[in-house]
């Protein structure tokens, strides 16, 4: 065994990894380049069935992301059990998808945040309509009050109405600022003060409040809205010219209808099997105490003899 030299040693190693780094760089310029995921091209919105709440997300799934606590996180306070301790799939629904087009993530995103932040302070900013009633003046009990502010489906559609209207392309004279202003109707007459405050923001300390504003503002980017009910858009005034409608495809899942129809055949035929083996057992009972009663007849006799 012949021994080899410190110098020998560290020369092979040398090389050794010097092969590595090779091959390495070799495996990562025959690598796929794959498409990096952009988060915000597509915004979920989800609506409550019972309390007609409203939740936007970035995923599909409504419970994908951190056990529903991103979710529940928006969803503010308006008195006791108005906040669902978990997001239940039997209570909550498909309301609408946006879509915008590709690479344009960095104004969905812009999109997501203004849509929670004017839900945020519908359901924090209020009238006397929601205190008091208008027919005596009274004041409204506790939970139909916190009901009518759970109920933020209008408002989240002229949110919605809004906030797309200024992406849309204005002209010389700001008229499309004056459509957008108009398209924002809702229930509450505070949504009305939440659109003025938002465009003096936006024209007059453009330069103060630039983190603020709305990304792609004024570019006239293509949205297209799919609507679980297409009758919801009806809650805004206007639209405008850059959003497009349409309607959410369903997908009927037939693998679960046949599972149930082959539990269900499984299930009549162990019904039909517990029925015969019932009569059978029951023709072995009578037979049992038929030969019973013979054979007491039969003593019965022979002691009278």
């Amino acid at each position: 065994m012949r021994l080899l030299k410190a110098s020998e040693i560290a020369r092979r190693a040398a090389q050794a990894l010097k092969d590595a780094k090779q091959t390495v760089t070799v495996k990562k310029k025959n690598r796929s380049k794959k498409t990096p995921f952009e988060g915000g091209q597509q915004i979920f919105i989800f609506s409550h069935i019972q309390r007609n709440l409203v939740a936007y997300s970035l995923s599909r799934a409504l419970n994908a992301c951190r056990r529903n606590n991103e979710t529940l996180r928006f969803i503010p306070y308006n008195g006791k059990k108005t906040v669902p301790s978990a997001l239940r799939k039997d209570l909550w629904s498909p309301f609408a998808t946006i879509s915008f087009p590709k690479g344009c993530g960095n104004i969905g995103r812009s999109v997501f945040q203004k849509l929670r932040e004017y839900r945020r302070r519908h359901e924090h900013e209020w009238g006397e309509e929601i205190t008091k009633n208008p027919e005596n003046g009274y004041f409204i009990a506790k939970k139909k009050r916190a009901r009518k502010l759970c109920d933020q489906v209008a408002n989240s559609v002229a949110d919605m109405a809004y906030v797309l209207g200024r992406l849309d392309v204005r002209g010389p004279d700001n008229s499309g600022e004056k459509k957008d202003t108009s398209a924002l109707s809702t229930t509450t007459p505070s949504t009305q003060n939440i659109s003025e405050q938002t465009s003096i923001v936006s024209s007059d300390n453009k330069s103060t409040y630039e983190n603020i504003g709305l990304v792609g503002e004024g570019t006239g980017k293509l949205v297209q809205i799919h609507w679980r009910d297409i009758r919801m858009a009806e809650f805004a005034q206007s639209w405008s010219n850059n959003v497009e409608h349409g309607i959410l495809p369903w997908q009927k899942n037939y693998r679960d209808n046949d599972i149930a129809n082959a539990k269900k055949k499984l299930r009549n035929e162990g019904s039909l099997m517990k029925r015969g083996q019932g009569k059978e057992k029951k023709r072995e009972r009578s037979y049992a105490k038929q030969v019973t009663r013979q054979q007491e007849d039969g003593r019965t006799e022979k002691v009278l003899a």
